[in-house]
């Protein structure tokens, strides 16, 4: 990553290096030569070898950044929501065992998360063939966490009643 100039808040934007990325204007997911400043116009398939392709510069995609694009997920063959699925479903799960109200609201938060984060990652899984066992794990999880705390509170209330 290379530093660009300075906006006017005062925060220093960062710019990726030149290489081959996914084309933001393409949903068929061709690639783009971008060259540090701006996009070119040289494009290339989706299936092209990228450490073939002139001036290829390996870039390494962090998780964060897989999580929350589909396309960056795509290219670096993961499945980022999925994962994030199953870590949001056994937090969930681990947060329920709590004997607290709060511990309680937290798991059903976790397991509302973990069944979000499970839906993207089978829509993802679908189209990339990856990760559909983790994401249906963690939604699942989500799911009964759910369930099992609105049983648990139903029978709270009715033995407060």
């Amino acid at each position: 990553m290379r530093r660009s100039r300075t906006s006017r808040e005062g925060l220093i934007a960062v710019a990726p290096k030149p290489g081959w990325y996914p084309d933001p204007e393409d949903l068929d997911g061709s690639l783009r030569w971008w060259d540090g400043q701006d996009w070119a116009e040289a494009t290339a398939p989706s299936t092209a070898d990228v450490a073939s392709l002139p001036g290829a510069v390996a870039v390494e995609v962090d998780f964060w950044s897989r999580l929350y694009s589909a396309r960056a997920d795509e290219s670096a063959r993961g499945n980022a929501a999925a994962t994030m699925s199953v870590v949001m479903g056994v937090a969930s799960v681990i947060t329920g065992q709590i004997p607290h109200f709060t511990a309680v609201l937290l798991s059903v938060f976790t397991a509302i998360s973990a069944v979000v984060w499970g839906l993207i990652g089978v829509c993802r899984a679908m189209k990339t063939r990856v990760g559909l066992a983790r994401a249906l794990s963690g939604t699942v999880l989500g799911v009964l966490v759910c369930v099992l705390s609105a049983i648990g509170v139903a029978y709270l209330v009715g033995t407060y009643s």
